[in-house]
Protein backbone atom coordinates (compact mmCIF):
# COMPACT_ATOMS: atom_id res chain seq x y z
CA UNK A 1 0.00 0.00 0.00
CA UNK A 2 2.83 2.40 0.88
CA UNK A 3 4.48 1.78 -2.49
CA UNK A 4 1.22 2.47 -4.33
CA UNK A 5 0.72 5.71 -2.41
CA UNK A 6 4.28 6.82 -3.11
CA UNK A 7 3.96 6.12 -6.81
CA UNK A 8 0.59 7.87 -6.91
CA UNK A 9 2.09 10.94 -5.29
CA UNK A 10 4.92 10.99 -7.79
CA UNK A 11 2.56 10.69 -10.77
CA UNK A 12 -0.01 13.25 -9.62
CA UNK A 13 2.22 15.61 -7.67
CA UNK A 14 5.53 15.88 -9.50
CA UNK A 15 8.33 16.99 -7.25
CA UNK A 16 9.90 20.19 -8.47
CA UNK A 17 10.19 22.35 -5.36
CA UNK A 18 13.79 23.40 -4.70
CA UNK A 19 14.24 22.77 -8.43
CA UNK A 20 14.72 19.02 -7.97
CA UNK A 21 13.23 16.62 -10.51
CA UNK A 22 12.98 13.48 -8.40
CA UNK A 23 11.63 11.26 -11.16
CA UNK A 24 14.54 12.12 -13.45
CA UNK A 25 17.09 11.86 -10.64
CA UNK A 26 15.89 8.40 -9.62
CA UNK A 27 15.78 7.26 -13.23
CA UNK A 28 19.43 8.28 -13.55
CA UNK A 29 20.30 6.45 -10.32
CA UNK A 30 18.55 3.37 -11.68
CA UNK A 31 20.29 3.63 -15.05
CA UNK A 32 23.70 3.87 -13.39
CA UNK A 33 22.96 0.68 -11.48
CA UNK A 34 21.95 -1.23 -14.59
CA UNK A 35 18.33 -0.14 -14.97
CA UNK A 36 16.76 -1.69 -11.87
CA UNK A 37 13.12 -0.75 -11.30
CA UNK A 38 13.49 -1.78 -7.67
CA UNK A 39 16.31 0.71 -7.14
CA UNK A 40 14.33 3.41 -8.93
CA UNK A 41 11.30 2.75 -6.72
CA UNK A 42 13.38 2.80 -3.52
CA UNK A 43 15.02 6.01 -4.64
CA UNK A 44 11.63 7.64 -5.24
CA UNK A 45 10.42 6.62 -1.79
CA UNK A 46 13.57 7.91 -0.12
CA UNK A 47 13.52 11.20 -2.01
CA UNK A 48 9.86 11.86 -1.22
CA UNK A 49 10.43 11.08 2.46
CA UNK A 50 13.43 13.41 2.55
CA UNK A 51 11.49 16.17 0.77
CA UNK A 52 8.69 15.86 3.33
CA UNK A 53 11.20 15.89 6.20
CA UNK A 54 12.83 19.05 4.83
CA UNK A 55 9.46 20.76 4.45
CA UNK A 56 8.66 19.98 8.10
CA UNK A 57 11.97 21.41 9.39
CA UNK A 58 12.67 24.95 10.53
CA UNK A 59 15.92 25.68 8.72
CA UNK A 60 17.76 29.01 8.71
CA UNK A 61 17.87 30.44 5.19
CA UNK A 62 21.70 30.36 5.09
CA UNK A 63 21.72 26.60 5.74
CA UNK A 64 18.80 25.92 3.42
CA UNK A 65 20.44 27.81 0.55
CA UNK A 66 23.80 26.10 1.06
CA UNK A 67 22.29 22.62 1.33
CA UNK A 68 20.03 23.21 -1.65
CA UNK A 69 23.17 23.88 -3.68
CA UNK A 70 24.77 20.69 -2.34
CA UNK A 71 21.65 18.70 -3.23
CA UNK A 72 21.70 20.19 -6.72
CA UNK A 73 25.40 19.39 -7.21
CA UNK A 74 24.61 15.78 -6.24
CA UNK A 75 22.15 15.63 -9.15
CA UNK A 76 19.06 17.04 -7.47
CA UNK A 77 18.69 14.90 -4.36
CA UNK A 78 16.49 15.72 -1.38
CA UNK A 79 18.20 12.92 0.58
CA UNK A 80 21.57 14.63 0.13
CA UNK A 81 20.02 17.99 0.94
CA UNK A 82 18.39 16.60 4.09
CA UNK A 83 21.65 15.07 5.33
CA UNK A 84 23.44 18.34 4.64
CA UNK A 85 20.82 20.24 6.67
CA UNK A 86 21.13 17.81 9.59
CA UNK A 87 24.92 18.13 9.60
CA UNK A 88 24.88 21.92 9.22
CA UNK A 89 22.36 22.34 12.05
CA UNK A 90 24.54 20.14 14.27
CA UNK A 91 27.66 22.16 13.41
CA UNK A 92 25.82 25.42 14.06
CA UNK A 93 24.71 24.11 17.45
CA UNK A 94 28.27 23.04 18.38
CA UNK A 95 29.66 26.43 17.41
CA UNK A 96 26.99 28.25 19.42
CA UNK A 97 27.80 26.38 22.66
Amino acid sequence: MKKLLTLTLVVFFPVVSHGFDVKNYCKQVSDISGGSYQIEESCLQMEIESRNNINAMKVPSRIKKYCQEIGQIAGGSYAIMEQCIIEELAAKKRISQ
